[in-house]
């Protein structure tokens, strides 16, 4: 039974997390690295949560259970918590060094749970299970959570995560090691296919994205290189390419991604750009529908996914209609 979470990181993900599960009933201790923010984010939630009160979107005994959350930034603070989402920056080394020390105070009951979108769960401990659970941004708004089980994972952890993904009305994506991270690897898949388009019509990215957003209607695919940050999406792309059987096909958009980092300089600018004519802007497209279809028959097969399962995850998740 999970009554007490800790939420360690306090970016956009870490912060939305907490922000999704106060609303529900569960003990929230959230970890903040430095002392001003932890400070700067207590005095913006004690504003939110007046502000429920105010216009009696809350009540006042959940507003008290609000206001009980404990935001802090001494990691024994999260010695009594029964799980442990962690969503720091995308870098193996500080995470594993996180569960090392994390150890020292929570209780051996507490499952331990990384939001990584790209880190296998099982590289994060030597000592202690840590399972994957990889929510998306916005976590409001999209339903589906990937839960990565490590191969020392315990049943009754397992099934304790997805009582808990249930409680908090989301859906499990269970994948072991081997077919981790699907739905981001799916989209980076389309995202190389995107960037050779790009190159070989000689077109901007800005233009790709105008093309892909008729097919993927929630973010331009080069936007949201941009959105997520070069250097996250750049270990993420290493990360993925160490997983592929075919690492080559990555080194291009790896090398524009570094190019990128290094000169502080987005995929997608603000300055104007003619448009396509019709037709080439049409035959662009059709080329990039035919290599999603080819990708997603290629991972049905693969991991052997129920089609209409993917379908469904792919659709809440990007927004991708197949």
């Amino acid at each position: 039974m999970i009554q007490n979470v800790g939420i360690i990181g306090s970016g956009k993900m870490g912060t939305d997390i907490f922000n999704y599960l106060s609303d529900f009933e569960y003990n929230l201790t959230w970890f903040i690295l430095f002392e001003d923010e932890k400070e700067k984010l207590q005095r913006s939630f004690q504003k939110r949560i007046t502000r429920q009160l105010k216009h009696e979107l809350i009540n006042q005994d959940q507003y008290n259970h609000k206001k009980s959350f404990v935001l802090t930034n001494n990691l024994p603070d999260l010695s009594s918590c029964d799980l442990i989402i962690e969503s720091i920056v995308e870098e193996e080394s500080l995470k594993k060094e996180l569960f090392k020390e994390l150890e020292k105070y929570v209780n051996p009951n507490c499952i331990f749970t990384s939001n990584s979108s790209s880190i296998f769960p099982s590289k994060l401990s030597n000592t202690i299970p840590v399972y994957g659970m990889h929510f998306f941004y916005p976590v409001a708004f999209k339903n589906i959570v990937e839960l990565i089980i490590p191969d020392n994972s315990e049943k009754n952890s397992t099934e304790i995560l997805e009582q808990f993904s249930a409680n908090i009305n989301k859906i499990n994506f269970n994948q072991n090691e081997k077919q981790a991270f699907l739905l981001n690897r799916f989209l980076l898949d389309i995202q190389v296919k995107a960037f050779e388009l790009a190159k070989t019509h000689n077109i901007e990215f800005i233009q790709m994205d105008e093309i892909s957003k008729t097919i993927i209607p929630d973010f331009g695919l080069f936007e949201m290189m941009d959105h997520v940050g070069h250097q996250t999406m750049y270990n993420s792309v290493l990360n993925y390419s160490d997983m592929d059987k075919d690492k080559e096909r990555f080194q291009n958009l790896l090398f524009e991604i570094k190019i990128r980092m290094n000169e502080l300089r987005p995929f997608i600018d603000n300055a104007e750009v003619d448009n396509l004519s019709v037709d080439n802007s049409k035959k662009i497209k059709n080329k990039l529908l035919s290599e999603i279809d080819i990708i997603y028959r290629n991972y049905i097969t693969e991991f052997n996914i129920k089609p209409e399962f993917f379908k469904a995850a792919l659709s809440d998740f990007c927004g991708l209609i197949i």
